[in-house]
């Protein structure tokens, strides 16, 4: 899917975000912080998609998928937002701050302490008296098919046959473990004892654990603590909520709609039926909305041409942004989230040619 990055430009902001959200917790005790953070968030498009998806089902967890370079994948989160991994990170990790979703260890990384690369980073274990690679697992079982005490190893092809009865110890289910011992091939060490290092391919790097970077990977899941307030702040949910009282209509959040160019073009949210597509754009600031951002709303409307649009600015739009719809007879709802929700439903009926009685 080829999106077209202007069109997208609103989407594009969390890596800004995440840093005033950083100043904002250095600057403020932990409370007023947090109280601040949650509402600066609330503004943000990225964070109304993503809230929008986990009110939905507050059961919802956002698990890491680690890749061979050790960067956590949050799909969930990219399949709404389409940011990378990194500027996600910092959107989860800003959200975590504010206390809007609850983190959880999912996963240590090492990274080399030389290069921090974390995908070519390996554990060795070695012979703690020579050093040597060339070990093996030496268990202690007594066989439960015949009651002998013997030593097994279990090589590539599986573990051997019992020496008193010639029946293969096939796996934990076969034996009960009395005691286990390292043996090194090289030097005939045996005991207990070995010596675990990591080793990196990029660099050729060998460090201890004691020396290593630990990357913690972290899971998160809605804190269903805010609800009420989110449901004040993060409009989505209402409004997708009041297009779904309509019926008939297939929503999307965000939608996608590729125009004319072959690009495809984010809205807020898309809803269709077999007449009609409507496509819903909301810009939130802490300030009037200006013409920049109306502009890049506008030019996605052109390239995809929904059969209606509908713009919504909270607070409200500045003099030149609301001049330039008016001009371009652009439909728009400005001001605080209860206003926009209380007008919205009379206005999405007139666009779509539905009276109150059919709601």
């Amino acid at each position: 899917m080829r999106v077209n990055k202007l069109h997208t430009n609103c989407y594009r902001k969390t890596d800004l975000l995440a840093s005033e959200v950083k100043r904002l917790v250095a600057t403020q005790s932990s409370a007023d912080a947090q109280g601040t953070i949650r509402q600066r968030l609330y503004k943000s498009q990225s964070v109304q998609l993503l809230l929008s998806s986990l009110t939905s089902d507050q059961s919802k967890e956002l698990k890491p998928v680690i890749d061979a370079q050790g960067v956590p994948h949050y799909s969930i989160a990219a399949n709404i937002l389409g940011e990378s991994p990194s500027s996600i990170l910092k959107l989860l990790n800003s959200l975590s701050a504010a206390n809007i979703l609850r983190r959880t260890l999912y996963e240590k990384v090492v990274s080399c302490v030389t290069c921090k690369n974390s995908g070519e980073v390996f554990v060795r274990h070695m012979c703690s008296k020579c050093k040597s690679l060339n070990l093996t697992l030496q268990k202690t079982v007594r066989h439960l098919q015949c009651g002998q005490v013997i030593r097994i190893t279990k090589t590539e092809e599986g573990y051997m046959k019992c020496p008193n009865c010639q029946i293969e110890v096939a796996g934990d289910g076969d034996y009960v473990l009395l005691g286990t011992e390292i043996i090194c091939h090289d030097c005939a060490f045996s005991g207990s004892d070995i010596l675990q290092t990591y080793f990196c391919s990029n660099c050729q790097s060998e460090f201890s654990l004691a020396d290593a970077n630990v990357i913690n990977i972290y899971s998160y899941t809605f804190n269903p603590k805010y609800s009420a307030e989110i449901e004040k702040s993060v409009i989505l949910p209402s409004v997708e909520n009041i297009i779904r009282a309509m019926g008939g209509f297939t929503v999307q959040v965000p939608g996608y709609l590729i125009g004319a160019s072959g690009n495809t073009s984010v809205f807020t949210l898309v809803a269709s039926d077999d007449d009609q597509t409507l496509a819903i754009d909301v810009l939130q600031s802490d300030e009037s909305i200006g013409l920049t951002s109306v502009v890049h709303s506008h030019a996605k409307t052109i390239d995809a041409s929904p059969s209606s649009i509908l713009l919504v600015a909270i607070p409200g739009l500045n003099d030149e942004a609301r001049a330039f719809c008016n001009s371009n007879k652009i439909k728009y709802l400005e001001g605080e989230s209860s206003d926009i929700l209380r007008a919205m439903p009379g206005s999405l009926m007139s666009m779509i040619g539905r009276s109150r009685e059919n709601v």
